[in-house]
C-alpha cells in the first residue's frame, strides 16, 4: 500500500522524531514501527494482518482510524478517484493509497 503524508513535517516527525522520542518505551516504538511497516507492505487494506484489521475504524466515507494500544493513526484515502462498489460506496478492499495525517498517543492532550 502506498502511504503518503500530508506534510513533510508529519513524515519527518512520524519516521524520525516521533519514533525517536526517548519518552516512549522501546516496546511502544517497536509496535508503532511494525504498524507503519504493515501498512506500507500491504497491497491494500484487505491485506493487512488480521490484528490490525480488527483495530481499524472507518469514520466516514474517506477517513480511517487505526487504534493500537496507546497509539492512534489517522489516514485519509489518497486515491484521486477511490474505487467504488456497485452501490456507490467506497470499496475498502481495493483501497491501496492512504495519506497519513496524524500519528500520536491515543490519550495525548
Amino acid at each position: 500500500m502506498i502511504i503518503s503524508f500530508i506534510s513533510k513535517e508529519l513524515r519527518d516527525n512520524a519516521i524520525n522524531e516521533f519514533l525517536g522520542m526517548q519518552s516512549l518505551p522501546p516496546m511502544s516504538l517497536a509496535v508503532l514501527k511494525t504498524i507503519l511497516t504493515s501498512f506500507s507492505v500491504a497491497a491494500s487494506l484487505n491485506e493487512l494482518p488480521r490484528l490490525l484489521l480488527e483495530r481499524i475504524t472507518y469514520t466516514n466515507e474517506n477517513k480511517v482510524l487505526c487504534v493500537f494500544g496507546d497509539f492512534v493513526l489517522h489516514f485519509i484515502i489518497a486515491h484521486e478517484k477511490p474505487p467504488r462498489a456497485q452501490d456507490g460506496t467506497i470499496d475498502w478492499n481495493l483501497i491501496s493509497r492512504l495519506q497519513l495525517i496524524y500519528v500520536g498517543e491515543k490519550n495525548a492532550s
